[in-house]
């Protein structure tokens, strides 16, 4: 009596597309609402008078409405795209997936390093809705980046492994 083979185990360098189509999508979408409704986000800038803060009688910092349509709230959906066209193109024709998925890589990075500069510029102040923004793009592309690196090596490992 023979046993049943087992599944066979998916590598990471065959699900990292569909990854690339779920951040990206992600992105997109953030990108999107940042631009739509940033005042469901976060506040705006502090108002200044005089180069002071201006604080209400209750003792608040005063805030401007985030400006909707923002052109720069759309920073998060440009990288969204480029990965999700990666995650599509490296689905759509494997022998392309190599260089699609460095090129996600790199938007990953891109994303990672952009998503701070509202957050530096800043302060880090997280009342903003710009600077949560930046947050959330720089957590979401560099946990992408994370998983390109892996696959990476793990294709690199298979590549090396001696043939059984």
């Amino acid at each position: 009596m023979s046993m049943p083979s087992p599944a066979p185990v998916e590598s990471p360098s065959s699900t990292m597309p569909t990854m690339a189509v779920l951040f990206g999508t992600t992105l997109v979408a953030l990108g999107l609402f940042a631009y739509m409704a940033p005042e469901l986000i976060g506040s705006g800038k502090e108002v200044m008078n005089n180069g002071q803060v201006v604080v209400d009688a209750n003792e608040q910092v005063v805030r401007e409405a985030p400006a909707p349509h923002s052109p720069t709230s759309l920073a998060p959906a440009a990288i969204g795209a480029v990965i999700l066209l990666v995650g599509i193109v490296s689905i759509a024709a494997p022998n392309a997936r190599k260089h699609a998925m460095h090129l996600g890589a790199m938007a990953g990075l891109l994303g990672t390093l952009g998503g701070l500069v509202p957050v530096m510029l800043r302060h880090n102040d997280i009342a903003e809705a710009a600077v949560r923004v930046g947050w959330m793009m720089t957590l979401a592309s560099l946990f992408f980046l994370a998983l390109c690196i892996n696959s990476f090596v793990q294709a690199r490992v298979a590549k090396n492994a001696p043939v059984a």
